[in-house]
């Protein structure tokens, strides 16, 4: 019985704090920087806005984003590398993605290939990033529908 104990401590005070958890919130972008565009995909750098209320950091390491640029479905966003986020912190943190254009056609490209030349664009961003610690993973769920500065690389 004394083995079981500390078991159960663990267990409670684990429970416990999982209830304690504070929703993280996706808070904006600042900027789009374009590395790469090629008919059959883009290549970027998105300065976004992360409040974590919660005094423990986590890993951002899966994408399931839908995005609309210019009013054109440029389709699924896929990080590139994980980002970790800062406990009890609100910054903004660079995330490199890349998207194909699977569903795009040529004409479609051309007006993506003319908005990134444009200094401003309606970037519309719906959806989830995967974050973790462990074996813990959290949705965190993103709608941000807003006007961003796109600098070129």
């Amino acid at each position: 019985m004394k083995k079981i104990a500390p078991f159960f401590v663990l267990l409670s005070v684990f429970i416990s704090s999982c209830t304690m958890f504070e929703e993280i919130t996706f808070t904006g972008v600042d900027n789009i920087t374009i590395t790469n565009l090629t008919k059959d995909g883009v290549e970027a750098e998105i300065s976004a806005r992360i409040k974590n209320p919660n005094f423990y950091s986590f890993v951002i390491h899966q994408s399931d984003v839908e995005a609309t640029i210019g009013g054109i479905n440029t389709g699924k966003i896929e990080l590139t590398d994980k980002v970790r986020i800062k406990g009890d912190s609100e910054e903004l943190y660079k995330f490199k993605i890349h998207s194909k254009f699977s569903n795009m056609n040529l004409f479609d490209f051309m007006k993506i290939a003319a908005i990134a030349m444009e200094h401003d664009v309606k970037v519309e961003l719906k959806g989830y990033l995967k974050a973790g610690k462990g074996f813990f993973t959290k949705n965190i769920p993103v709608n941000i529908v807003q006007e961003i500065p796109i600098n070129k690389n």
